[in-house]
């Protein structure tokens, strides 16, 4: 009977849970789960083999992690999207047949940010008085839709603004105060560093009564007129009028020379043949510098350790043979020691 007993109270212990059982099963999941995770990031993330290098899946996305910090960041501080946008014609270059840097051309990438109110933007004429230059000339360069109804933006500078003053009998009256000009129904001013055409006057009776900028491209070859004179039009067929902020989508801020080339060639943008040739020349450059050196170096760096092995290879390896009693370099470190002093 006491043996029956022993049996029966054997038997239910091995039928009850342990708590703990339950906390172990967790461990042993969790564990497994750890395990799957560290295999998986040494096969496809890890340093693989014998020289330690990186896999190809793990560098791109350390690729993509910075193109994603990057973009980011550029987000942050234009407070836009998209961010950029590529200078389509040469209304804005101050060459006809060349580039350069700090100067919106053809084919460039151009930032734009936000603008929350009018006195974000710095006119010409407020930079003539205070010095204030972007893109060699004075004042700021701002992205504006025409006449607010969409289609391709113009990107060119703000050269005043000026305020509607008050409508007299259908007759509207501005000022400019930049200007000294007060309760005119045609703004008239002369500036002789634009080249304007025409005496180098700026003539321009605003058809609407509202605020807003004139604007000109720095091209003083191809734009002689403010956009409000030269017949720029909107997706109607509406001469441009003065841009109100409410149709401002940016100011300039930096560039990014050369590369909206490449998107201008695959829309095969109609005003590609505006580009100065030392733009594409200079294209050239930039993308085998970016893409072809360190290929060229990552090539000759496998050439080299194939040829003659990694130097914490070969330290290793001495490491382990002076363990063993051994006294003298493995003859692949002295292969490594021998290519450093550019022996074979």
């Amino acid at each position: 009977m006491t043996d029956d007993l022993g049996k029966n109270k054997q038997q239910n212990t091995r039928g009850q849970k342990d708590p703990g059982d339950t906390k172990g099963k967790g461990n042993t999941s969790k564990s497994q789960f750890s395990s799957k995770l560290k295999k998986f990031y040494k096969k496809y993330l890890g340093q693989q083999g014998e020289d330690g290098h990186y896999t190809l899946i793990h560098d791109v996305v350390i690729a993509l992690i910075v193109v994603i910090i990057i973009i980011s960041a550029i987000y942050a501080y234009t407070r836009t999207w998209p961010p950029t946008v590529v200078v389509e014609s040469g209304s804005m270059q101050h060459s006809t047949d060349r580039s350069s840097l700090g100067v919106i051309d053809t084919g460039d990438i151009v930032l734009r940010k936000k603008v929350d109110s009018v006195d974000d933007i710095t006119t010409w004429a407020e930079g003539e008085k205070k010095g204030y230059k972007t893109y060699g000339e004075y004042g700021d360069v701002i992205i504006y839709d025409k006449n607010g109804k969409g289609g391709t933006p113009v990107i060119h500078r703000a050269i005043v603004y000026i305020r509607h003053n008050e409508t007299i009998g259908g007759k509207h009256y501005f000022d400019v105060p930049e200007w000294g000009i007060y309760h005119n129904q045609t703004i008239e001013y002369s500036i002789s560093e634009l080249r304007l055409e025409g005496a180098n006057k700026i003539k321009y009776t605003p058809p609407r009564g509202h605020d807003g900028f004139l604007t000109k491209g720095d091209n003083k070859a191809t734009n002689r007129k403010i956009d409000q004179q030269s017949g720029i039009k909107d997706v109607d067929g509406g001469i441009v009028r003065q841009v109100s902020i409410g149709w401002v989508k940016g100011v300039a801020r930096g560039e990014v020379p050369w590369f909206g080339l490449i998107n201008l060639k695959i829309k095969n943008n109609e005003n590609l043949g505006d580009a100065p040739e030392n733009s594409w020349k200079n294209l050239k450059i930039s993308l085998f510098l970016i893409i072809g050196v360190p290929i060229i170096l990552n090539v000759m760096y496998y050439a080299f350790a194939k040829k003659y092995g990694t130097l914490d290879e070969d330290e290793e390896t001495q490491e382990a043979r002076k363990g063993k009693g051994g006294k003298q370099l493995s003859k692949r470190h002295e292969r490594v020691q021998i290519g450093r002093k550019g022996g074979r």
